[in-house]
């Protein structure tokens, strides 16, 4: 009895990667938009992984054996969808499928007809026993896929051009929440600068504290401006979570103004203060970040304001917390690596 043999490989499109970068449905569809239907025996493999704060994908093409691998880079990994449909349209041929001159090849898409120039006449047609020889085909054209996408013109097994170089980026943050200086519950505002790395930052704020603080001999408008530079580590156990543990200080002038007192007058103290912050950042965008801050503190030196007579009208704790909302813009930027490394 005579059984038939297995049929043709069905084509294969993998894609892994996170849910955010893309599916294989989608990686499939754009590639027979412009292909038409894949051929048996095509596999199309993709896997992406983060790596220095970049996505980086590493494709691997399969056609009737041989294997091709492609490697890029980005900072956001839907643009790498695109890369790859883009590389594997381009390599499995031109006018909408791969071409079956040879097994295993991956065909480079044809240039199109340069126009001939004016005055030239058209060549004689060749007689039907002449052989007329192609022309060979030109590597596949680039195409702008972002800043921050590595897309090369050839299909080499390993790219041997550097990757960009993340150098940081600039901060510009906003806060507003509640703060408690072991006296006096109130409202406070801050607006920062910083610079960001990675894995570590260092940003400088201007921080404003105050209200009216009640005692038995009397009640103070307190108000606190102080100027606070610390540096974070940054840790990212998810694709857009940043977690933020710091260390600083504070210091700046306690402007207190007597009030319901006898000849109530204006004083000028020193506020000093060290810092242990953490913070919680969600990255909807890689421009914006928003969040939750507290800020625990402890006073180096609690600022007073006493009356004439020497009665405390005032005194801060030894210790306090704030908490904040914030809101963070960044500005980033990269650079070429150096040749070598």
């Amino acid at each position: 009895m005579l059984g038939s043999g297995p049929g043709p490989v069905e084509p294969a499109v993998r894609w892994e990667a996170p849910p955010e970068c893309g599916t294989a449905d989608e990686l499939r569809d754009r590639i027979t938009r412009q292909l038409g239907a894949l051929e048996a025996g095509i596999e199309i493999i993709g896997r992406v992984r983060r790596a220095d704060g970049l996505h980086v994908l590493e494709l691997e093409l399969v056609v009737g054996g041989e294997r091709q691998h492609r490697s890029f880079s980005a900072v956001d990994c839907r643009t790498l969808l695109d890369a790859a449909a883009l590389v594997s349209s381009a390599a499995l041929g031109p006018g909408g499928a791969a071409e079956a001159t040879a097994p295993g090849s991956l065909v480079v898409p044809e240039p199109a007809a340069a126009p001939e120039p004016a005055g030239v006449p058209e060549p004689t047609a060749a007689p039907d026993h002449a052989v007329v020889e192609p022309s060979p085909p030109p590597p596949i054209p680039s195409r702008d896929l972002g800043d921050s996408t590595e897309v090369e013109p050839s299909l080499d097994e390993t790219s041997t051009r550097p990757r960009p170089r993340r150098r940081g980026g600039w901060l510009l943050s906003m806060r507003a929440g509640l703060g408690h200086d072991g006296t006096l519950a109130a409202p406070v505002g801050s607006l920062g600068f910083g610079r960001a790395w990675p894995r570590w930052r260092v940003q400088v704020s201007i921080d404003a504290f105050g209200g009216r603080a009640h005692g038995p001999r009397g009640s103070l408008d307190l108000g606190v401006v102080t100027v606070s530079p610390r540096a974070c580590a940054t840790i990212r156990p998810r694709a857009r979570v940043e977690l933020s543990p710091c260390v600083g200080v504070a210091a700046g002038p306690a402007v207190g103004q007597g009030r319901d007192v006898h000849n109530a007058r204006t004083a000028v103290v020193p506020w000093l203060a060290a810092q242990l912050d953490f913070g919680v950042r969600l990255v909807p965008r890689p421009w914006l970040a928003v969040g939750l801050e507290l800020s625990n503190y402890a006073m180096l030196g609690p600022p007073q304001f006493v009356l004439s007579d020497q009665h405390t009208v005032y005194r801060a704790g030894g210790a306090g917390q704030r908490a904040f909302l914030t809101v963070e813009l960044r500005f980033s930027a990269t650079e070429p690596a150096a040749a070598g490394h």
